[in-house]
C-alpha cells in the first residue's frame, strides 16, 4: 500500500516565511524607533551614539510600506482592504518623491519634518536634523512601484525583480561604505 508523506518545505514556502519574518523584523524595528522618538530614548532611534537617528517619516514609510506588502502580496477577498493596500504604497511613493524633489526644490526640503518637529530640531547646537537621505527616499519610491506592481501582470513581475536588485544593491553599497569607515 501506498502512503503519503508529508511534503518539505518548497523553496516557495521558505521564501513565504522569510519574507514574513523579514516583514516583522522591519515593522518592530520602525515601532520600536517611535516609541523612541515618543519617550526620547535615543537607543531606539538610532544604532549607535555618533550616528544619525532614523528620521520618523522614514520608520513611518517603513511601517506603510510593510502594511501594505502584507495586504498585497498575501491576496483576500476584501476590495477594501487590498484599496487600503494600494493607498499605503501610494503613500510611500507620494512621500518619498516629495522628499527627493526637496533635494532640488527647497521648498519641498522639509516634508519629512512633519512628525516629531521640535524634537528633531532640538539637537546638539549646529547638528544637522535627522533627515531621509537621498538614497533612503530613492529606494522607498522603487519600492512603492514595486508595491503597486505587486498584483500586476507577469512582465511587471520582472519590474519589480529589477527594482528589489536595485534596492539590494544600494543597501549593500551602504552597507560596504559604512563598514569600510
Amino acid at each position: 500500500m501506498h502512503t503519503l508523506q508529508k511534503p518539505e518545505l518548497s523553496d516557495y514556502n521558505q521564501l513565504y516565511r522569510l519574507s514574513l519574518g523579514l516583514i516583522a523584523i522591519i515593522i518592530l524595528t520602525a515601532l520600536l524607533v517611535f516609541c523612541g522618538w515618543q519617550w526620547d530614548v535615543p537607543a531606539f532611534t538610532q544604532v549607535a551614539p555618533g550616528l544619525p537617528t532614523m528620521n520618523p517619516m522614514t520608520a513611518l514609510s517603513f511601517l506603510l510600506a510593510s502594511f501594505s506588502f502584507l495586504i498585497l502580496a498575501f491576496p483576500s477577498k476584501s476590495r477594501s482592504l487590498d484599496r487600503l493596500g494600494y493607498f499605503m504604497a501610494a503613500s510611500v511613493l507620494g512621500f518619498a518623491t516629495i522628499r527627493l524633489a526637496g533635494y532640488f526644490i527647497p521648498a519641498l526640503a522639509s516634508v519629512d519634518q512633519i512628525l516629531y518637529r521640535d524634537q528633531l530640531h532640538a539637537g546638539l547646537p549646529g547638528a544637522f536634523p535627522a533627515r531621509m537621505a537621498f538614497n533612503t527616499a530613492l529606494c522607498f519610491v522603487w519600492w512603492g512601484i514595486a508595491l503597486l506592481q505587486l498584483r500586476a501582470a507577469i512582465k511587471a513581475n520582472r519590474l519589480i525583480h529589477v527594482l528589489a536588485l536595485m534596492i539590494g544593491a544600494v543597501g549593500c553599497c551602504l552597507s560596504l561604505g559604512t563598514s569600510i569607515a
